[in-house]
């Protein structure tokens, strides 16, 4: 009797056992179209967000390069087309259609979207997902005084393509001037090599007994009149007789030089400063009119040595409130204080500074040293930490005065990098742009340009 209830109890069993397996599987035959579907619905909708997010990084980028590239609303649009382009190419995922652009003052806006043809949806009846994107861009300009600081000694020769990066300058000019407005808008423009060339009419800014009474009285000197180029015009500050400032001819007066190796400048081991004292390398002073510094620009060609802390002391003084009223036809520079004022100074160097070799901390005793030459000398080209130490006191006169200082640095003397790269306003306006790498520089005078017009994606 057991026995046989026991065989009723497991066929009992083994029938449910085959039942449910048989009624699961059934249910899995119904429900996998269901489940394959949702599966693939994710997959697709996975995809559809990812051809939206790379829409829309594909229109900020076309957007943000289309507003810094021009104010004409044409070539805005033509621009932000071709940067979509660029940047979203055919073979990317998603069929796109053309941005839509719109321009509202200083206001750009741009509405792009796209299909993507769907894998798994179509069991659905869901054969595409359309997508869309949007930005906006902003761009808040005030006026700009703007100075360039310009290496022109001969290993600044831009490999064989100088032309191409006197071009590049003059475009950023005349973009920052059309975004700006002319009324707005100064630049300035200082060619320096070992000296500064300010120009013959700036005589009053010269102490001209220097010019008849030579520093050796007792020696054979020749004697000459004013050719434009100044001494650095040292100062004693804090116990460093090697110190530049932005102080004005009326409260210091400079020194003149005379032509390259003339008896007049101090001759250690038969090395000269030099200065370029032809007109087509003297500065060009403030001014609305950018095509003069576009004619200085093309007429510049790169000789000689040079040292840096005078070139950068020169742009300074161009900024500097402290000589308002001194350049021809021009009312500024304005206070340092102003808040409506864009003060900005670009410096471009391959760093070699060879004027330090013989003068700042040499054979004068500084810092208690003896009257050797720097210790920390490195020889050649390459400038002294004591030279280099002279170049950062301006770049910090400059930054505690509000100037924004761009530093581009062209792959040379690797002793002046990480000085430059401190003197430098941010981490973002200090630049390494390769010897004849055009675009990098260009590149760099594109992110000076965003910076000053402050454009920024503002949704």
């Amino acid at each position: 009797m057991m026995k046989q209830m026991i065989k009723k109890i497991t066929n009992h069993l083994r029938r449910y056992v085959l039942e449910k397996t048989a009624a699961i599987a059934i249910l899995f035959a119904v429900m996998a179209p269901v489940l394959i579907g949702a599966a693939g619905m994710t997959i697709d909708y996975s995809q559809a967000y990812l051809v939206e997010q790379r829409l829309s990084q594909a229109i900020d980028a076309a957007a943000l390069a289309a507003a810094s590239s021009s104010d004409d609303p044409d070539v805005i649009e033509q621009k932000v087309r071709q940067f979509f382009d660029a940047n979203y190419p055919p073979e990317k995922m998603g069929f796109t259609l053309d941005p839509q652009v719109t321009i509202d003052g200083d206001v750009v806006k741009v509405i792009a979207s796209a299909r993507y043809d769907t894998i798994f949806m179509p069991v659905f009846g869901v054969d595409e997902v359309d997508v869309s994107a949007s930005t906006e861009i902003s761009r808040a300009v005030r006026p700009v005084e703007i100075v360039f600081g310009f290496d022109t000694t001969g290993s600044m020769g831009f490999g064989n393509r100088w032309d191409d990066a006197m071009d590049a300058v003059e475009g950023l000019l005349n973009s920052l001037q059309g975004a700006v407005g002319n009324e707005y808008f100064s630049a300035g423009l200082v060619p320096f090599g070992d000296r500064v060339n300010v120009g013959k009419a700036q005589s009053s800014w010269v102490n001209m007994d220097l010019v008849k009474n030579p520093l050796y009285p007792g020696q054979n000197h020749e004697r000459t009149k004013f050719n434009g180029c100044v001494e650095p015009r040292e100062e004693n500050i804090d116990g460093n007789p090697w110190r530049l400032t932005d102080a004005s001819p009326d409260e210091i007066a400079f020194v003149p030089s005379t032509e390259g190796n003339m008896d007049f400048l101090i001759n250690r081991g038969n090395k000269y400063p030099r200065c370029k004292n032809q007109g087509n390398m003297a500065i060009v002073y403030p001014t609305r009119d950018i095509d003069a510094i576009i004619d200085r620009l093309d007429s510049m060609s790169p000789y000689g040595t040079g040292r840096l802390d005078v070139g950068l002391a020169w742009v300074y003084r161009l900024l500097s409130e402290r000589w308002q009223g001194f350049f021809p036809d021009y009312d500024g520079p304005t206070e340092f204080d102003n808040p409506y004022v864009q003060k900005v100074a670009v410096f471009v160097t391959d760093g070699n500074t060879r004027a330090y070799d013989f003068e700042v901390n040499s054979e004068v005793e500084y810092n208690g040293a003896s009257s050797n030459p720097d210790p920390d000398n490195y020889g050649g080209n390459n400038g002294s930490a004591a030279g280099f130490e002279n170049l950062a006191h301006i770049c910090n006169q400059m930054k505690d005065n509000g100037i924004d200082v761009h530093m581009i640095y062209l792959e040379g003397n690797p002793h002046s990098a990480q000085t430059m790269e401190t003197c430098a306003s941010a981490e973002e306006t200090f630049y390494t742009v390769g010897d004849e790498d055009i675009e990098a520089f260009e590149q760099a005078l594109s992110r000076i340009k965003n910076r000053i017009m402050q454009i920024h994606v503002s949704k």
